[in-house]
């Protein structure tokens, strides 16, 4: 049963996607929105450094699943909107 792929087979490599949007954007998300609420009678040091820990791998596992939908070189782009949708929002 093999599910996932990088490049040797295209046809299953859609399947790290949603792997790592979810785990990364859902759940990881979360556990760092809940790390204030479980740790409140930690440090505040210990907790704000668990707290971007935990944001950090968000951001590396949406990097991943941006590169394995090869989105990345679209970014520019979609990115170039989000500025023209904020200016024209703020103007």
């Amino acid at each position: 049963l093999r599910r996932f792929a990088w490049s040797e087979s295209p046809e299953l490599q859609f399947s790290y996607h949603p792997l790592f949007m979810s785990m990364g954007l859902i759940f990881l998300y979360g556990e760092a929105i809940l790390v204030y609420r479980v740790f409140r009678h930690e440090q505040k040091r210990f907790t704000k450094l668990l707290h971007i820990v935990l944001h950090s791998m968000v951001a590396i596992f949406f990097i991943v699943a941006l590169k394995v939908r090869n989105v990345v070189s679209l970014l520019p782009v979609f990115l170039g909107w989000c500025d023209e949708a904020l200016w024209r929002r703020v103007c």
